[in-house]
């Protein structure tokens, strides 16, 4: 494994004792976080009501550049002799 990074394997062998009798480090059990406070609903009424224009004018840009298709008249089914 060592020669695969490029260290030489006596290195390594001398590293060991260093770092093997020393004690785990010591981490935290519960990492406090800051709750970020909620949006005030008018915020967010704001938010909906932008999205809405927004997915308006995007409706609107795709009907611009494909406008619906006519229906085509029915066809009528062929007459078959038997």
């Amino acid at each position: 494994v060592a020669i695969s990074h490029g260290i030489n394997a006596n290195v390594i062998r001398k590293w060991l004792p260093l770092y093997r009798d020393q004690p785990p480090a010591a981490l935290p059990a519960f990492v406090p976080l800051m709750a970020t406070p909620k949006r005030p609903t008018d915020q967010g009424s704001l938010l909906d009501d932008l999205l809405d224009t927004d997915i308006a004018a995007i409706e609107a840009e795709l009907k611009a550049v494909n406008p619906p298709v006519a229906p085509a008249e029915p066809r009528q089914q062929p007459r078959r002799t038997p």
